[in-house]
């Protein structure tokens, strides 16, 4: 029975979503593949590369490797055991990142169920960000930094914050969310002062907790400066963020689409927290206000930040529904069964007894058994999937038949494409936009869309042949020009080669001639 304990239905719930991460991932992330390629760079000279090996277009370009660390461990765990190894280690981040929630919300929840019924809506969120990308280590420290502030402020237990400037020498050079921790430090100490002030004189007692807080928030922000640039990369997040391209070609950068289903759901959560904070019996202090409400608004800037609010606020409405809300229609019939939760009603254990752990180990067989038998049919209709987002068999034709040169293809196929050319053939464009900059990226977004002036964008570049998707304006625009024939073509992407005398052979064999309309 002891054995049995161990999966308490808060373990069953990690496990299941570890599970569905590890086994049914997608590695369609454009920008996992140069990642990837990248991390064996390093390992294979030995240093960081100091300008673009990658691309044609920018060659000597400045190059600023900020996630050095994630691409390395990237590599080492692709290395060791392939995609499945890659998907797991995605599915390890995502889950300590949930645990490290959980822990914090733990602090004001009864138990460990309540935690996962309070969890699993924005758990649904934090799923839309994991992905094989540096951003995952932002989500566990970010997690992880967020429970050891409510440990200092609400357990008085400051033992883990003297942990965070040691971390962030791992996250100033995993990801550049780091800025991210140094803020809400220096929020969170700047808030709490302010708190205590507006009671009059601060205590003797809290002056060394805020000397305290303010160490560690210094500490943080000293420790990032141990990195390869030092102290210019501060200013780097906020360079890529103002960037014109990081809202025209990265779609994670651009505000949320609350027409969509999934942003209106993060919507209601957005406006359940506030229905909480209104109608608490405690109103929220000036810190429990403001740490949220900044995560909230950077989100509402870029959907790439709807994951920390859903680690934010985990924690922040346990702490709601710890100190009960007034007596508003509202939320009645939430504190009547909040209520009876609370008196062990809903406590599995007191009414199933020991029945629930049995039934835990019951649910996981039955969730691995359907697991074993979906995977097969999942596992064959991936090839389209990651076809329909990447050029996979596009470039397959083109190593096959041998097409060398130079290509000018999609923003977002550039990553994959170095990750199956490099280095025998270089990349236009990839999404490396910081590097690439915004007269570039503009002058690529002439071309590819076919606005005035195109021609003289594109053919300067002496470009080959063109990898893109089928529906590109570039392709139709070659096509027609009459100059560039079109060799490959599948549901999702196309192949165009130049009609130059090195691809005479490769067009007679494979051109495809276009239909035309009546």
């Amino acid at each position: 029975m002891r054995f049995l304990k161990i999966l308490d239905t808060y373990r069953l719930g990690l496990l299941v979503f570890f599970g569905k991460v590890a086994v049914f991932s997608t590695l369609r992330d454009p920008d996992y593949y140069w990642h990837l390629k990248t991390g064996e760079i390093i390992l294979a000279e030995g240093r960081l590369p100091k300008t673009d090996p990658f691309s044609f277009t920018r060659p000597g370009s400045p190059w600023v490797l900020h996630e050095w660390l994630f691409q390395v461990i990237l590599y080492l765990v692709h290395r060791a055991g392939g995609p499945w190894a890659v998907r797991a280690l995605m599915a390890g981040l995502a889950a300590a990142a949930v645990v490290f929630a959980g822990r914090t919300a733990r602090l004001f929840l009864p138990s460990k169920n309540a935690v996962l019924l309070v969890s699993l809506p924005f758990m649904v969120y934090l799923a839309v960000g994991v992905s094989p990308r540096p951003q995952l280590v932002t989500y566990v420290f970010l997690s992880f930094l967020i429970y050891a502030l409510f440990q200092e402020k609400y357990a008085g237990k400051p033992r883990l914050l003297g942990l965070v400037p040691l971390l962030m020498v791992a996250w100033v050079n995993a990801h550049a969310g780091y800025m991210m921790g140094i803020v809400l430090l220096w929020l969170f100490a700047v808030c709490e002062a302010v708190r205590l002030r507006l009671h009059g004189p601060v205590p003797h007692g809290d002056r060394g907790r805020l000397y305290r807080l303010a160490m560690v928030a210094a500490a943080a922000a000293a420790a990032s400066t141990i990195n390869p640039y030092f102290i210019e990369h501060w200013l780097y997040p906020f360079q890529v963020s103002a960037m014109w391209a990081s809202t025209h070609f990265i779609s994670e950068w651009q505000s949320p689409n609350f027409h969509g289903l999934l942003d209106k759901g993060y919507l209601g959560l957005i406006a359940l927290w506030v229905v909480f904070l209104v109608f608490n019996r405690q109103k929220p202090d000036v810190t429990e206000l403001a740490v949220p409400a900044v995560v909230v608004l950077l989100s509402f800037q870029a959907v790439r930040h709807m994951p920390l609010v859903a680690l934010v606020l985990i924690s922040h409405c346990a702490l709601s529904l710890s100190r009960g809300f007034d007596d508003a229609w509202p939320l009645r019939p939430l504190q009547a069964a909040w209520q009876r939760y609370k008196q062990g009603k809903g406590r599995g254990s007191r009414e199933l007894g020991d029945l629930e752990y049995v039934f835990n180990w019951i649910l996981l067989g039955v969730a691995g058994v359907a697991a074993y038998g979906l995977y097969p049919t999942w596992a064959a209709g991936e090839p389209l999937r990651l076809n329909s987002l990447l050029p996979v068999d596009a470039v397959e034709f083109v190593e096959r038949e041998g097409v060398r040169g130079r290509v000018f293809n999609t923003y977002h196929f550039g990553g994959y494409l170095i990750f199956k050319f490099y280095p025998d053939q270089k990349v236009f464009v990839d999404g490396r936009a910081d590097m690439y900059g915004d007269e570039f990226l503009k002058e690529y977004d002439v071309m590819y869309r076919g606005k005035p002036g195109w021609e003289d964008a594109f053919d300067p570049y002496g470009i080959d042949y063109v990898v893109c998707e089928r529906n590109a304006p570039i392709r139709q625009l070659l096509i027609a020009r009459g100059d560039f024939r079109l060799v490959y073509d599948d549901e999702s992407n196309s192949v165009l080669v130049k009609d130059v005398p090195k691809f005479r052979s490769l067009i007679l064999r494979h051109e495809i001639k276009p239909i035309h309309a009546p």
